[in-house]
């Protein structure tokens, strides 16, 4: 299995105000997938008795929480239960907290920033560990961003299990499900 994650924006900027990188702060949850110390296990990460049909589309509502504007668990058999989800990105008992900083260069050929990372393993290692694995395949990440919209921008995203956009609050891309990047 491969970890990758990838994004690419287009922005609409007049020289020389042009920032060299864009920079996006991201809030890692690591899961032990066996247990450990006063840690639970979770049942969504590494399970094989998950069937994941629909191509795992659906799994999220088509809006942000808006209280704790955090993905709302809608419906799928990609997941345990509602509860199981609603772990998926808050501090819990089977989760540890961890922060990355993604840096995506300016290219000023194609007028774009972008991350690219086909080995997007960023907390091997750490927290609970690679478990017998190679990598670190436990976690999700989650992000905000803000921009203003200018005709002609486009937001390219990319990722190998449960990717989802929301953009103003609203959901406009999603990739859930297990699958290949």
């Amino acid at each position: 299995t491969q970890s990758s994650l990838s994004f690419s924006t287009s922005i609409v900027l007049n020289p020389p105000c042009i920032p060299t990188h864009y920079i996006l702060y991201a809030t890692i949850y690591d899961f032990a997938n066996k247990g450990s110390g006063n840690y639970l296990a979770h049942p969504d990460f590494n399970c094989d008795s998950l069937k994941c049909s629909n191509g795992g589309k659906g799994i999220v509502q088509n809006a942000l929480d808006p209280v704790t504007l955090l993905p709302a668990y809608n419906t799928s058999d990609c997941v345990t239960s509602p509860a199981s989800f609603n772990q998926w990105f808050k501090p819990d008992s089977v989760n540890q907290k961890a922060f990355v900083k993604l840096v995506a260069p300016y290219d000023p050929v194609q007028k774009t920033y972008t991350y690219k990372n086909e080995q997007f393993y960023p907390i091997d290692g750490q927290y609970f560990g690679n478990e017998g694995k190679a990598h670190n395949f436990g976690f999700t990440l989650q992000t905000h961003s803000m921009f203003e919209y200018n005709k002609g921008l486009s937001v390219t995203v990319g990722g190998d299990d449960d990717v989802w956009v929301f953009i103003d609050n609203k959901l406009a891309i999603d990739n859930g499900g297990l699958h290949a990047y």
